[in-house]
C-alpha cells in the first residue's frame, strides 16, 4: 500500500516537474524574444517529451542563425519537423538505415528545399551489417537488444542488411553556417557513430545526443562515459540532462543530453 502510494506521488509529481520545467523555460525564451514558437503553452502541457529537446536547445542557439542539423538516426522526420518549427533557419542532412523510416522521412521533406536523407548508417567504418528492424521503427538498432530490455515490449519484425561509412567520409558543406547542430539517436551504435565523427565534431557548435547509463544491449557498456570522452577531445560538454524518460522507474537509463561548446556554457547561467 505505501509502497504503490510513494510511486504514485513520483509518477505524478514528476510529471508536474517535467511540465513546471520545460514551461518556465519556454515563457522565459518569451519573454527574452528568442526565436520560438508562439502559442505551445498548451501543447507543451499535453505533451512536454515533445517540446523538451527543442526548449533546452534554445538556451544556447540563436533562432535567427542560419543552422545547419546533421540528423543521425532521423527515423520518420518527427525530430527534425518540429527542429525547423523552432529553428525555421535550418538546413538538414539526415541518416536513416531503416528502409520504412527512410522512405517516410524523404517524404516528408521531399518538397523541402535544404534538405538531403540518406538511407544509410553511420558508424566508424565502410561496409556492410545486419540491421534489425522493430515493429516500431524507433526501436530498430544495429545492436542486439540485452535481455533486460524485454520489458519494454521490443519486439523485431525482421532484418536486412544496410551500408555503413563514417560520418567523416560524406561530403558535407559546413561553411556558410553560423551554428551546427548534430543529433544522434541510434539506439547504441553512438560510439562508433563518434569515432567515426572526430573531424566533424570539430565543427560542430551544439549536440544533442541519446546516451545510455545502463546496459541496454549485448555485450555493450552503457554509451554515457565514452561519449563524454569523445565529447570533450572535440570541445564540446556535457550541459543538460533531459528531465523526461523515467516512465519505468525513479531514474532513466537513458537521457538526451546536450553538449556544447565552452563559450556557449556561459549561457547555463542566463540568456545572453
Amino acid at each position: 500500500m505505501l509502497n504503490a502510494l510513494a510511486r504514485a506521488l513520483h509518477h505524478y509529481g514528476h510529471a508536474f516537474e517535467v511540465r513546471g520545467l520545460v514551461l518556465s523555460e519556454y515563457w522565459r525564451a518569451r519573454r527574452k524574444n528568442r526565436s520560438v514558437p508562439p502559442r505551445l503553452t498548451w501543447k507543451i502541457w499535453r505533451k512536454p517529451s515533445r517540446f523538451e529537446d527543442f526548449v533546452n536547445l534554445a538556451r544556447f542557439i540563436d533562432g535567427d542563425d542560419r543552422i545547419l542539423l546533421i540528423d543521425v538516426g532521423g527515423n520518420v522526420g518527427d525530430w527534425a519537423s518540429d527542429f525547423q518549427l523552432f529553428f525555421p533557419n535550418s538546413d538538414i542532412v539526415a541518416f536513416e538505415p531503416d528502409p520504412r523510416a527512410y522512405a517516410a522521412y524523404a517524404a516528408r521533406f521531399r518538397a523541402a528545399p535544404g534538405v538531403t536523407v540518406h538511407n544509410f548508417a553511420l558508424s566508424d567504418v565502410r561496409g556492410e551489417a545486419v540491421f534489425r528492424m522493430a515493429e516500431e521503427s524507433v526501436y530498430s538498432t544495429l545492436e542486439a537488444y540485452a535481455p533486460t530490455q524485454d520489458e519494454r515490449h521490443i519486439r523485431l519484425a525482421d532484418a536486412c542488411n544496410v551500408p555503413l561509412a563514417p560520418l567523416d567520409s560524406i561530403a558535407i558543406d559546413l561553411s556558410g553556417y553560423e551554428t551546427v547542430v548534430l543529433k544522434i539517436d541510434v539506439q547504441g551504435h553512438e560510439i562508433e557513430v563518434l569515432r567515426g565523427a572526430v573531424e566533424t565534431l570539430r565543427s560542430v557548435d551544439v549536440v544533442i545526443g541519446e546516451l545510455a547509463f545502463a546496459g541496454e544491449y549485448e555485450g555493450k557498456p552503457p554509451s554515457f562515459a565514452a561519449a563524454c570522452g569523445l565529447f570533450n577531445e572535440a570541445g564540446l560538454y556535457p550541459a543538460i540532462f533531459q528531465c523526461y524518460g523515467r516512465q519505468l522507474g525513479p531514474y532513466a537509463f537513458e537521457r538526451d543530453v546536450v553538449f556544447v561548446r565552452q563559450e556557449r556554457l556561459n549561457r547555463m547561467y542566463g540568456w545572453t
